[in-house]
C-alpha cells in the first residue's frame, strides 16, 4: 500500500473555515465593488508628538554609570534588565484590546527603546536627530523579538501554560483564542476581517517562540540578538552615514560577544548557538516581509482609517535596500494584478450622472475574478500605490479624454518625480488617452510614461492614438527592443528598422514603399520566430504584395505569408 495515493478531507463532515467572499466582505454586490463615488476622507488622528518629545527628553539626558562594564553588550545587558517587570507571574490579563491598550504598548515600547539606547555609550555620542531617525526605525522590530523573548521566558516557567498564551515585557497577558479586539478606531471593517492585514502568520509566531524555548538564550545573548536584529534593520533603511554608524554598532558587539564566549563562558566554539540566533532573527524579518504585502493593500483601499501626526515611526514593513536573501524573499510574495486600469471620465453634464474628482481605478486581481473600483484618487495616492516594490501588473490600462489631459499629464510628472531607481512592473501597456492639441503633446507623454516602465518586463505596447516624429519613432524602437507585439496604429512611421525585433507588429505608415514590406519579410525569415508571428502594415496606398514578390524575383510557395 502506498500513503502517497491517500486522498484528505474528502469526507462531507469534515468542517473547515471559508473566508468570507469579498461581496460579503465589503458589504455590497459585485457589480459595484469597492465603488465609492463620495468617498469619506474621516480618519482616526493619533498625535505621537508628545511621545517624540519624550524620547527626545531622554535623548538629552546621559545614563548614569551607576555600574562600570568593560564591554558594550554588558551595559545593554544591564539597561534591559532595568526594563523588565519585577517578575512575569504578576502579570495582567487582558480580555479586550482596544485603542487604549494598543496606544499604551506603542508609548511603552517606544520609550524603553529609547532608554536602553542610551546604555550605549557610542549611541550617546551622536547627534539627536540621529538618534531619533534610528529609534523611530527600530523600535517596532526591538518590540517583536522581544515579546517573543518574554513569551518563550513564561513557557518556561509555566510549562502547562497554553500555547496560545502570550505575554510582552511590561506583564501583559494575552490569550489569542479569547481575546476581543475592538477594532472602531482602526477601521471601519469588522475585527475578524481586518485581523488577516494586521497579524503575522501564527504558525511562524510560535515556530519563533519554540526556537526560542530550545536555545534558552542567556541575558547577554538576548541583548546581542535584539541590537544586531535592530541595528542591521535600521542600516537597510536608512543608508548612508546611518547605515556606517549600525555596522559600527554591529561590529563592537560581535567583538564583545565574542569574548563574552571565550573569556567569561569559556566557549571557544560557539559558532552553532550562534547559527541559531541568527535563525531566528532571520525568521522575524521574513515575517515582516511576508506580511508587508497585505499592509500595502490595507492602505492601498483605506481599510485602515488612522494618520498620524509622524508617520514615519509607524511604516513597519519598508525595507528600502536589503540583501540577495531578503531580495528572494521580496520578489516570492508580491502584489500582483491581472489587470490595473487608470481613467478619467468624460465630463457630460448632460448625463446625471455624478463624477469623481480625482482619478479612478479599475483593478483585477486573477483572470477569473471581477473588476473592483476605487473612486476619486489624487495624484499623490495613486504614486503610493505604484511606488510599491512589491507591485507587478499583467496589463496596465490608461484612459483619458482630452478634456481631462493636464491632470493626466500632472499624474504622469509626479511619477517621474519619484526618482530613483523606480520602475512601474507591468507586462502590456493599452494607451488610450487623447489631447486637445495636435502638436504631438499627447506622443511626449505617451513615451515619458513608456521610459518609467520596466523595460525587461515590457511584453506588449499598445497605443492607436498618437503619431510619432523620426526621433520619438527611433526611440521607441530601440526601448521596445525586447516588446513582442507593437501596435502603433496612428503612429505615421517613415521607417522600418524600428519594427525588425517584434514578433507581432501593427503600425500606420504615412507613405508605405515595397522596400518597407520586403525589409520585415526578410526580418520574419531571418528569426526562429513562433507560429503565428505577424506584421500589418498599412497607410492611404499601399503596394500590393504580388507586386512586392516580383520585384525581389520571389516566387511564394508555401509560405506563411498571404496576400490579401
Amino acid at each position: 500500500m502506498d500513503t502517497s495515493n491517500f486522498q484528505y478531507n474528502r469526507d462531507s463532515l469534515f468542517s473547515r473555515n471559508v473566508p468570507p467572499s469579498l461581496p460579503k466582505f465589503v458589504g455590497r454586490p459585485e457589480v459595484v465593488l469597492f465603488w465609492d463615488a463620495e468617498k469619506p476622507n474621516q480618519k482616526s488622528y493619533i498625535d505621537v508628538k508628545v511621545l517624540v518629545q519624550k524620547a527626545s527628553a531622554i535623548f538629552k539626558q546621559h545614563s548614569e554609570n551607576i555600574y562600570v562594564r568593560d564591554s558594550t553588550l554588558k551595559r545593554l545587558s544591564m539597561g534591559l534588565k532595568e526594563s523588565e517587570k519585577k517578575n512575569l507571574d504578576g502579570f495582567e490579563s487582558l480580555s479586550t484590546i482596544n485603542q487604549t491598550v494598543v496606544s499604551d504598548t506603542w508609548q511603552y515600547y517606544f520609550l524603553t527603546v529609547a532608554r536602553w539606547l542610551m546604555h550605549f555609550e557610542e549611541f550617546q555620542k551622536i547627534d539627536d536627530t540621529v538618534k531619533l531617525k534610528i529609534l523611530e526605525t527600530i523600535w517596532h522590530i526591538w518590540a517583536t523579538l522581544d515579546r517573543h523573548c518574554a513569551t518563550a521566558s513564561y513557557r518556561r516557567s509555566h510549562p502547562n501554560a497554553p500555547k496560545t498564551q502570550i505575554i510582552s515585557r511590561r506583564g501583559v497577558l494575552l490569550d489569542l483564542t479569547k481575546v476581543q479586539f475592538d477594532s472602531t478606531w482602526l477601521s471601519d471593517y469588522p475585527p475578524s476581517e481586518i485581523a488577516y492585514f494586521l497579524r503575522q502568520n501564527s504558525s511562524d509566531h510560535f515556530d519563533i517562540i519554540g526556537a526560542l524555548l530550545e536555545l534558552e538564550p542567556s541575558d547577554m545573548e538576548m541583548t546581542f540578538m535584539l541590537a544586531q536584529l535592530s541595528f542591521e534593520y535600521a542600516g537597510k533603511r536608512c543608508q548612508g552615514e546611518i547605515l556606517k554608524l549600525t555596522e559600527h554598532f554591529q561590529k563592537l558587539l560581535a567583538n564583545d560577544l565574542h569574548n563574552y564566549y571565550v573569556k567569561e563562558m569559556k566557549m571557544p566554539k560557539y559558532s552553532n548557538r550562534l547559527s541559531k540566533m541568527m535563525k531566528i532573527n532571520n525568521s522575524i524579518q521574513k515575517n515582516l516581509w511576508e506580511h508587508r504585502p497585505r499592509m500595502e493593500v490595507a492602505k492601498i483601499f483605506n481599510i485602515i482609517k488612522i494618520e498620524f501626526s509622524h508617520p514615519e515611526i509607524f511604516l513597519r514593513f519598508a525595507l528600502s535596500l536589503c540583501s540577495k536573501k531578503d531580495h528572494d524573499l521580496n520578489t516570492k510574495c508580491p502584489i500582483f494584478l491581472e489587470r490595473l486600469e487608470i481613467f478619467l471620465e468624460y465630463l457630460d453634464t448632460r448625463k446625471k450622472i455624478p463624477h469623481s474628482k480625482g482619478i479612478n481605478l479599475r483593478i483585477q486581481e486573477t483572470p477569473e475574478s471581477n473588476f473592483r473600483f476605487v473612486s476619486s484618487l489624487e495624484p499623490s495616492e495613486i504614486v503610493r500605490i505604484f511606488n510599491n516594490i512589491h507591485l507587478k501588473i499583467n496589463e496596465l490600462r490608461i484612459q483619458s479624454p482630452s478634456a481631462q489631459f493636464d491632470k493626466l499629464t500632472n499624474l504622469i510628472n509626479s511619477f517621474a518625480e519619484i526618482g530613483g531607481n523606480f520602475k512601474i512592473r507591468a507586462n502590456r501597456l493599452f494607451w488610450r488617452c487623447s489631447s486637445e492639441n495636435s502638436d504631438g503633446e499627447g506622443a511626449e507623454l505617451f513615451i515619458k510614461l513608456l521610459s518609467l516602465i520596466d523595460e525587461n518586463c515590457l511584453q506588449m505596447v499598445h497605443n492607436d492614438m498618437d503619431s510619432f516624429s523620426e526621433d520619438q519613432f527611433e526611440w521607441l524602437g530601440k526601448f521596445c527592443k525586447n516588446v513582442k507585439t507593437l501596435n502603433l496604429e496612428d503612429a505615421m512611421a517613415k521607417s522600418v528598422d524600428p519594427l525588425l525585433n517584434a514578433e507581432n507588429v501593427v503600425v500606420l505608415f504615412e507613405k508605405l514603399d515595397a522596400e518597407h514590406i520586403w525589409k520585415m519579410i526578410q526580418s520574419f525569415i531571418s528569426r526562429d520566430l513562433p507560429i503565428g508571428s505577424s506584421f500589418y502594415f498599412h497607410s492611404e496606398h499601399p503596394p500590393k504584395l504580388v507586386d512586392v514578390f516580383k520585384m525581389h524575383n520571389v516566387r511564394p510557395n508555401n509560405q506563411p505569408i498571404i496576400p490579401e
